[in-house]
């Protein structure tokens, strides 16, 4: 008897969320039918692919093997498919995380960019700081997300998508007149940032750093849209991306601050599994990384 192509996607699944319960919730299949396709598999192979247990499934070393073996077979039928015509894998549920700069720049586009070229597909959407997404994706509780600086382990593709766009932004009152200010002058002012080990607090830190002076007065606040209301009225200045109030800047309202000092940039990344590999998810960084440009977050 021949494998069928729906079991090795089934072995994928049940290895990837670690149950036949989550399996059947992606595959859109009831659970006796996972456990019956794993089962039949198992039967062809003559081998154990899981060990089952009362709370949860753990794949076998031989598994791993024919784990690998599944994924070169189902990327080489995806390439297959996507050369012959326009395919449609990304079906089901695609749980994609993005930190709030994406979410509040360029989120629209790119759920429009799905929409249009997937139809079918549900977007799970998880707005946090990289760090969180980062170990998310490590937990495989995310299948993409797009961040910045990722700590990611060997299960975890990371694709460099361009250097942010970061500058320290203020309230024009904070100026008098002046297009630029020292550090020591800037330090004097309120500075709101996310809590480390936040992006943003690490370019302040190291910026203030290559100036030889100390970053420890500064509020902490967990959200950059607030971080945006704070600078927009005047009560703090912050390093953010431009373009969260380019039209501030754009009426004059908000000032770019001139510093002798340059940022170490942070670096934006899409990160996905390594088993989502697949020729759209190779499309979907490519769109990704075209958004992020024409909306000025990266360069």
């Amino acid at each position: 008897m021949r494998i069928a192509l729906e079991q090795l996607e089934t072995l994928v699944w049940v290895a990837r969320l670690g149950s036949f319960r989550a399996a059947a919730r992606q595959q859109h299949v009831s659970q006796p039918t996972i456990s019956a396709r794993i089962a039949e598999l198992e039967r062809i192979l003559e081998m154990r692919i899981f060990e089952r247990t009362r709370h949860k499934v753990e794949i076998t070393l031989r598994g791993r093997d024919i784990l690998e073996r599944a994924q070169i077979i189902l990327r080489a039928t995806e390439e297959l498919l996507a050369a012959g015509q326009k395919s449609d894998p990304m079906r089901g549920v695609l749980r994609l995380g993005a930190n709030e700069s994406t979410a509040m720049v360029c989120l629209t586009e790119l759920l429009g960019y799905l929409r249009e070229q997937y139809p079918t597909l549900r977007v799970e959407l998880t707005v946090d700081v990289g760090s969180t997404l980062s170990a998310k994706l490590n937990a495989k509780e995310l299948d993409v997300a797009i961040l910045t600086d990722p700590h990611s382990t060997s299960a975890v593709n990371d694709v460099v998508l361009g250097e942010a766009e970061l500058e320290w932004l203020a309230c024009v009152k904070f100026l008098n007149g002046r297009q630029g200010l020292t550090a020591r002058e800037l330090r004097a002012l309120p500075i709101v940032t996310i809590a480390p080990p936040s992006t943003l607090f690490e370019a302040a830190q190291q910026w203030f750093s290559s100036e030889s002076l100390s970053f420890d007065n500064y509020a902490s606040c967990n959200s950059l849209a607030m971080m945006t209301q704070l600078v927009r009225a005047g009560n703090a200045v912050a390093i953010l991306p431009p373009t969260v109030l380019k039209t501030e800047i754009d009426n004059g309202s908000v000032a770019v601050i001139s510093t002798s000092s340059h940022f170490v940039r942070p670096r934006f990344y899409m990160s996905y599994i390594r088993e989502c590999e697949s020729h759209e998810i190779r499309l979907f960084v490519e769109s990704t990384k075209k958004i992020l440009l024409s909306n000025k977050l990266i360069k």
